[in-house]
């Protein structure tokens, strides 16, 4: 595909400047040059600007940190006269891009030793995305207020834009709406020159991405909760409260979320809002569901809104509740719990809908395509048991692979067979117990020896039971690890099976973006594959990090198991009992004592002091 011409940037970064003299001969021979300049970051925001251009976590001294160096780099802007797309291999997995740049990026890295240390944009949007990161301005904005200056070096100071605050609302959602896909879902009428606090508590929007919009907005959580989205964000010296939803946070069901990004509009106030029956009805929904008591503001919203469109609402909640399952039912959109305890989920206006209680309450679901092919699963609970349901290829998958593990105890038990509802599949299996392991052992007092042993060795034994069945779960993560605490010790379930493969399958199956991979930047897919022992290793590192000494050894021996693993049996073996005899051998002293310090962090403080002036002496 060949398109007009198009600018992008080229970063090369502290430590990708030896080459620099090269690079350029070789970007003028290919490029137009536009502009050179030289940006410093100041020292204080350094590692934050890294996190907030690449819209990740990146701690002070992060290996991109290291890697790409904190001194002055170089911004090359460049236009490609003749920009051609084709598919290539990404980080991402294979996208369309300018191979004009890419080609050039992956050249310039060879010629800088290897890794990251050259940073170039491979689409118009990613080089509007970064040019309005680094100068709060977007392309266009750039090219007018930087006239070309093909030779001259430019040096400046300056942070990303709103490392220290932002200047006013309105810069703010300027810097959005050239950085990322939002849509601000309500209370958006005197945004962004007014903003009113006391009226309905905050800004709420929605987003594609929550981390790389944490990242793009400075937004600091106000709860250390992972569930909760309450954030402020520095507005000229003050404080403003936004509530970050993002796809996949069941705060409205995701197909639903999905589209409201994608028939939102900007209006003239330069803010992006959802369209006007996205509107309509997400703020029934918000009114009728998330809420106890309807707003007048909201009632005068709904009487003006219908007559636009033609809507025959009533403010009598048993008739508004039909009309919201009839549009429900209409776009097979779900009633579902949302993933932020802190939001209310009216039960008795549920109950008031035929359509949400057909199969019990909806508490999650995943809708996505992939290749062409559509991935869709949701599921919905019961007094005593939940109901999964959903395309052929998820439900199918999981039934057979549940099927092959009801004699092990490790998962939820069948109870009924697979069934067919029109063109999804469902089947219901028996309610466990349980939250996730992470959660489970930040509570100090479960840090006993008897408990943090008796986890790692019914989760090593449940990966047992996987490899004797040939199984690859593919999304070991704690959230799919619920752990019960029975008798002082710890009851392991695995649950979400709907991606798991057979060892033979590994050449052939399907690689969803996301999937085993934890927000706080571990990736738990080794460059060959999936490995569920490998992702036990980041599991061990997330929740006790490297507090304890044989917990630092098996996260260390599982780190090295790869997909390539699942090729050779006789080698997989050797390294499973390998772990099995470290497992056996228990924790030592220094372990006991320090499970000890864990859970009484006040003698924790005293050891590290005692500690620190012997060290000091």
């Amino acid at each position: 595909m060949v398109v007009s011409s198009e600018y992008h940037l080229f970063i090369l970064w502290e430590k990708g400047r030896g080459a620099q003299n090269k690079i350029l001969s070789d970007l003028r021979e290919n490029f137009l040059v536009r502009n050179l300049i030289e940006i410093t970051w100041s020292s204080k925001n350094c590692s934050r600007n890294f996190s907030r251009f690449y819209g990740e976590h990146l701690p002070s001294n992060s290996e991109k940190e290291v890697e790409c160096g904190k001194g002055p780099f170089l911004l090359v802007v460049v236009e490609d006269k003749a920009p051609k797309y084709e598919e290539r291999d990404t980080n991402r997995g294979r996208e369309v891009v300018n191979i004009n740049m890419f080609d050039a990026k992956m050249r310039y890295r060879t010629w800088t030793g290897g890794g990251h240390k050259i940073h170039a944009t491979n689409s118009e949007t990613e080089s509007n995305h970064d040019i309005t990161m680094l100068f709060g301005l977007n392309m266009q904005d750039f090219c007018d207020s930087y006239l070309p200056n093909p030779e001259d070096i430019i040096k400046i100071n300056k942070d990303v834009i709103g490392a220290n605050g932002w200047n006013s609302l309105k810069q703010l959602f300027y810097v959005l709406n050239n950085t990322t896909k939002y849509c601000v879902l309500r209370n958006f009428e005197m945004l962004p020159h007014s903003y009113m606090f006391d009226l309905h508590g905050d800004i709420d929007l929605l987003v594609e991405n929550r981390n790389e919009a944490r990242w793009i907005i400075n937004a600091t959580p106000i709860y250390r909760e992972e569930y909760r989205v309450f954030h402020k964000v520095n507005v000229d010296g003050t404080d403003v409260y936004i509530d970050i939803r993002y796809l996949g946070d069941d705060y409205y069901d995701i197909k639903w979320e999905k589209q409201i990004l994608s028939f939102s509009r900007v209006l003239s106030n330069g803010v992006s809002v959802p369209c006007d029956e996205d509107y309509f009805y997400s703020l029934l929904y918000h009114a009728y569901i998330h809420k106890y008591v309807i707003s007048n503001d909201y009632v005068d919203i709904f009487n003006t809104l219908s007559k636009k469109l033609m809507i025959n609402y009533s403010e009598v909640d048993v008739d508004s509740i039909r009309l919201l399952d009839e549009y429900m039912e209409k776009h097979q959109f779900e009633y579902i719990r949302p993933y932020d305890k802190s939001v209310r989920y009216n039960e008795e206006n549920v109950s008031l809908s035929t359509y949400a209680c057909r199969f019990g309450a909806c508490i999650r679901r995943l809708d996505f395509c992939l290749d062409g092919e559509m991935y869709m699963s949701k599921v919905y609970r019961k007094e005593m048991s939940y109901v999964k349901k959903g395309s052929e290829n998820l439900i199918k998958n999981e039934y057979h692979y549940l099927q092959l593990l009801q004699s092990t105890n490790i998962t939820s038990h069948l109870l009924h067979p697979l069934k067919q509802d029109q063109n999804e599949f469902y089947f219901e299996i028996s309610k466990i117990e349980g939250i996730d392991p992470v959660t489970f052992f930040q509570d100090r007092r479960n840090n006993t020896y008897r408990m943090v042993y008796s986890f790692i060795f019914e989760v090593w034994k449940a990966l047992m039971h996987l490899h004797e069945n040939r199984i690859i779960h593919r999304d070991f993560l704690a959230s799919n690890i619920l752990v019960l605490k029975q008798d002082g010790k710890c009851n392991v379930k695995i649950i979400d099976f709907g991606w798991s493969i057979n060892y033979k399958q590994r050449a052939n199956c399907a690689h969803p973006s996301g999937l085993a991979y934890d927000d706080e930047g571990y990736n738990y897919n080794s460059p060959s594959g999936s490995s569920d022992f490998y992702a036990l290793s980041v599991l061990l590192r997330k929740i006790w990090g490297n507090k304890l000494r044989t917990i630092k050894v098996l996260s260390k021996l599982l780190s090295t198991f790869s997909g390539d693993d699942y090729d050779d049996i006789a080698l997989l073996d050797k390294k499973i009992l390998s772990v099995t005899q470290i497992i056996q051998r228990g924790f030592g002293i220094n372990d006991l004592i320090k499970l000890f310090l864990i859970r009484h962090p006040e003698m924790d403080k005293c050891y590290k002091k005692i500690k620190n002036k012997f060290k000091n002496e």
